[in-house]
């Protein structure tokens, strides 16, 4: 089973993969990392190098590729309707949700997200939360707000909603 997570850049997709993947024993697989990994660059570089449009291609290509455990996708994933398909398809949808304002205060001082690079004061991410807001509650199966609680007890919480 393939327990995909999504959400905004900053919503703790990470964090939160790699506790549920302990705490469960599934393997952990991010989506981001395995991009850097393979083209050996920071996604913030293979922006700039190869273009978003090149960096959404090998996000879908990667996604269809993973299988058996915990998915942490890029903020972006939701962007292609086929991702969304493949997801819902082949697997649950987790949706991790933070208010705009949490999400400024844990990307504040961050410069390796590509689209808030040019942005020093992250308006960018009301921006890109308004045109995604619809799709990542369509992809979603379960949401989650991770506002004001530790990426414990969030992990915690979907265990207890999904997995018990």
């Amino acid at each position: 089973m393939n327990y995909y997570l999504i959400g905004m850049m900053g919503s703790g997709k990470t964090t939160i993969g790699n506790l549920l993947s302990k705490e469960l024993d599934h393997n952990f697989f991010d989506i981001d990392q395995i991009i850097e990994k393979n083209y050996k660059t920071t996604i913030s570089n293979f922006f700039e190098i190869y273009g978003e449009k090149k960096f959404r291609d090998s996000e879908s290509s990667m996604l269809k590729k993973l299988n058996g455990g915990i998915i942490s996708c890029g903020g972006g994933i939701i962007l292609n309707n086929d991702n969304i398909s493949f997801m819902k398809d082949n697997g649950i949808c987790i949706l991790l949700k933070a208010s705009t304002k949490t999400l400024k205060s844990r990307l504040n001082g961050n410069n390796s997200r590509p689209l808030l690079k040019q942005y020093k004061d992250k308006t960018k991410i009301d921006k890109i939360w308004k045109e995604r807001r619809e799709k990542y509650l369509y992809a979603a199966d379960y949401e989650f707000n991770t506002d004001q609680k530790t990426p414990v007890q969030i992990a915690s919480k979907i265990i207890e909603t999904i997995f018990l």
